[in-house]
This record gives structure tokens, C-alpha cells and sequence, in this order.
């Protein structure tokens, strides 16, 4: 049996986009959940349903496509990577024909053709690629829950249970990999604090404002909107206790333009390229002179200096190091244009805050002198 669908290049090529960053691309998630899966459903509403999983976080898109021709529902289970590589170099105006026969996907587009082969053998059981969608009706709406996802994920890490998930304690959310923690304020109903894997669906988040979220099941549901959904396994452990690291009575702070701070450091980066593997930019802060002196040398290829205006500071010249990619990741989720950075001077490799007025704070932790954490 075969089916055709025709769809809007640009509908299909941005659902495959979004589940193709979720999907996993290694390891025993890929073994078990590898590729996106189209379902085809002509008595449904939407008729077609893009998901993907990399077995904790799970992404689920309904689309209506121009044209459907199958005899009975369909699955077709596509190379993440490949398949949304290629959609994306398509005119997104323009309509792209799938066509499955026997376990190839025929794709034509204009005078572009391509075929990729569909995932089978043991792939063939749809596993943990197949879940549901979720009723929405109980879950909360919540402002702004996907820029305060993003604004913290990045401090996630990768690789660490429970810290590789987000925090929710139900005033807060909150993100840290024992270098830098990050907290913004998020109201949420939520029966027990949760922590969940959310850093993979923040690029997707980014894209959208209020959502609807609860937690069923062990699951996080969250609702983009009537056509997306996502949800995330709660981590079973308990996260660890980091209001103790949250300081927030510094001696001193200084406040500074973020655009021009990160420009500064986005040029120190550019000079190091690839040649410095754990590069430190120095700040240091002269009150007296109302100025912030940057500072990256780069062993054999050179050193570059800068100089910043800066506000309030006070108390003796200090300086402190850092690695420039947490300043600059920090930087890119500040909600104001200016940022202000508190610290202590006779405590130069400890946690030093950023924050930004609008309830945005980071805690960073300085690199010692000479290198190292």
C-alpha cells in the first residue's frame, strides 16, 4: 500500500524542525526512539501528527496538509537529521509531494527530487515514538513560562541528574551546573516542587509566550497551543538545596550597558577562535576611574584589551576572571538593557551576580587566576 501527502513546505519543514531537536541522535535514546514519526490519519481532524522523543521529553505537532491520499491510517518513521536538513533547503512557499512505497519516502518538490529510506526492521514497533496527545482542559495557562524556561536552561547541565533539569519550587525557576545558577521568578501551582529535562525544548520554547502547563503522571504537560504539545518525564531525585549559594548581599556592584559588554567579550572570542581551549577574559573594575578593563590574552597568538564605561561602582579595584562564554550566555537572557554585577573583593573566586532589575539573577562562579574553576 502506499499513501501521498502534499503539504506546505514551510508548515512541514518548521514541524520537522522543532521534533528534529528533540529526537535523539545517540545512545540507548536513539537505539530505542531514533527519527521522527508521521502519522497520517484522513478521519482525523488534522490528518497528519509530526512526533519525535528522546525518551524523557516528548514533542507532538498536528498539521492539516493540502492533500492526503492513503487507504488507512499511516506511520512513516524518517531520519531526524536527514529528512529535516532537507526539507529546510526547499522554498518554504513553495509545496512538497511524499509519496511511501515499500519503505521509501519519495520526495518531490518542483524539479527537486530525493528518496530517503524509512527506519525498519526493529524500528518497525513504534515503542516510546508513539504517545497520545494529552487532554488540556485542566492545565494552567502560564505568562511568560517559555522565556523564563529558556532564560534559565542554559545554565543546566548536560550530562547530570538531577541538575540537567529545570527547578520548579512553585515561586521559582531555576537552573545551575555547580558553576553558574540562574533564577527568575515563575508563580506556579504546582503540589511539590518538580525538576524536569528542559533545556532540549528550550530553543523550541524560545519561540512562543504564554503556554499551558500541569503535571499528570509523573509527566510535565505543557501546551503551546492547540496544534503542539510537549511533555517531560519529573525527576525522581530530590534537587539539592541552592538557596544557601543564592547571596545577594554583596559590598559592592557596578552597573553596565549589557550590548556593550557583550559586544566587548564577543570580540575577545573572536580573536581567541579555536586556539584556546579554556580561555579566561579578565575583568577588572576601577571605580575611581568609572571604567571596567577588559582584558584576554590567547598563549602565542596575542592579547586583546578593552575599556567600558561603567556606573555606582565603588570600594578598591578589583579583578576578577572568567570564563567569556558564561558572561556572554548570561548576557543574552538579561530582560534590560542594562546589567548589574555585584560581587566581593576580598572573595574574587566566588559566586558574583548578575542581575538585571526585572528578576532576572545569575550566580557565576569566577575562574581562580592562571586558569581553573
Amino acid at each position: 500500500m502506499s499513501s501521498k501527502v502534499v503539504f506546505e513546505v514551510g508548515a512541514i519543514a518548521s514541524a520537522v524542525a522543532r521534533a528534529a531537536r528533540v529526537a535523539p541522535s545517540k545512545g540507548m535514546a536513539f537505539d530505542k526512539a531514533a527519527g521522527v514519526l508521521i502519522e497520517g490519519d484522513p478521519d482525523s481532524k488534522y490528518q497528519i501528527t509530526v512526533r519525535a522523543t528522546d525518551i524523557e521529553v516528548g514533542y507532538l505537532e498536528r498539521l492539516t496538509p493540502n492533500e492526503i491520499e492513503t487507504d488507512e491510517k499511516f506511520f512513516w518513521r524518517i531520519p531526524s537529521g536527514v529528512f529535516a536538513g532537507l526539507l529546510s533547503s526547499l522554498p518554504p512557499s513553495s509545496t512538497v509531494e511524499m509519496t511511501e512505497h515499500k519503505g521509501t519516502l519519495y520526495i518531490v518538490c518542483g524539479k527537486v527530487k530525493a528518496k530517503l529510506q524509512t527506519i525498519r526492521g526493529e524500528g518497525d514497533s513504534l515503542g516510546a515514538l508513539y504517545w497520545e496527545p494529552f487532554d488540556g482542559e485542566d492545565l494552567s495557562e502560564i505568562a511568560g513560562l517559555a522565556t523564563k524556561i529558556t532564560q534559565v536552561s542554559w545554565a543546566c547541565d548536560k550530562q547530570t541528574v538531577p541538575f540537567s533539569g529545570v527547578h520548579m519550587n512553585g515561586t521559582h525557576l531555576i537552573a545551575t551546573d555547580k558553576y553558574k545558577l540562574v533564577r527568575v521568578p515563575c508563580p506556579l501551582a504546582l503540589e511539590h516542587s518538580i525538576t524536569a529535562p528542559l533545556d532540549a525544548v528550550s530553543p523550541i520554547l524560545a519561540k512562543f509566550d504564554d503556554v499551558r502547563l500541569g503535571v499528570e503522571g509523573g509527566l510535565l504537560q505543557i501546551e503551546i497551543d492547540e496544534y503542539t504539545q510537549i511533555t517531560s518525564t519529573v525527576f525522581g531525585n530530590e534537587y539539592p538545596n541552592v538557596e544557601r549559594a543564592m547571596r545577594t548581599d554583596y559590598p559592592h556592584s557596578f552597573m553596565i550597558e549589557k550590548a556593550a559588554l557583550a559586544e566587548a567579550v564577543g570580540r575577545m572570542l573572536a580573536l581567541m577562535g579555536r586556539t584556546e581551549r579554556y580561555p579566561v577574559v579578565n575583568l577588572t573594575i576601577k571605580p575611581d576611574d568609572a571604567a571596567l578593563d577588559l582584558r584576554l590574552e590567547v598563549p602565542v597568538l596575542g592579547e586583546m584589551q578593552d575599556e567600558l564605561e561603567i556606573t555606582g561602582a565603588s570600594g578598591p579595584e578589583t579583578t576578577l576572571s572568567f570564563s567569556p562564554d558564561y558572561i556572554t550566555n548570561c548576557l543574552q537572557h538579561v530582560g534590560s538593557s542594562v546589567v548589574t554585577i555585584a560581587y566581593d573583593p576580598d572573595k574574587t573566586t566566588s559566586a558574583v551576580l548578575f542581575t538585571d532589575g526585572l528578576g532576572f539573577e545569575a550566580w557565576i562562579m569566577p575562574r581562580r587566576p592562571g586558569g581553573g574553576s
